[in-house]
């Protein structure tokens, strides 16, 4: 879904697909894709906190890689076992953004092994 322009509508859409069959996918391409009032935090929430949930790939490149890491840092925080790659790049994430990125990989479960 690289550079689809998805509207809040869409990411809607999107986060009710993913709730009724999460273990179906394992990599989300969001690049490029502004979350705008959506915001992404609720449709990650739901989707990385399913125990079912398979996604093992997620990326955000531009306008949402700074709201992404805020949220996801914390949610995969809560299940380190999840990802094994996460891709914030295109968007400067700042000391916070990358000490919330470091105490994540600090997790002796987190299994990340592309960031």
């Amino acid at each position: 879904l690289s550079d689809c322009s998805i509207t809040e509508e869409g990411y809607k859409a999107l986060a009710s697909a993913l709730r009724s069959n999460p273990s179906h996918l394992i990599e989300l391409d969001l690049t490029g894709n502004d979350p705008g009032q959506s915001g992404v935090k609720e449709e990650l929430n739901d989707l990385l906190q399913d125990p079912n949930c398979q996604l093992k790939t997620l990326r955000f490149l531009g306008p949402a890689a700074d709201e992404a890491c805020q949220y996801v840092t914390g949610i995969v925080g809560k299940n380190p076992l999840l990802l094994r790659e996460l891709n914030l790049s295109g968007r400067e994430l700042g000391d916070t953004r990358v000490n919330q990125i470091a105490a994540l990989l600090q997790d002796k479960h987190c299994q990340l092994n592309t960031l």
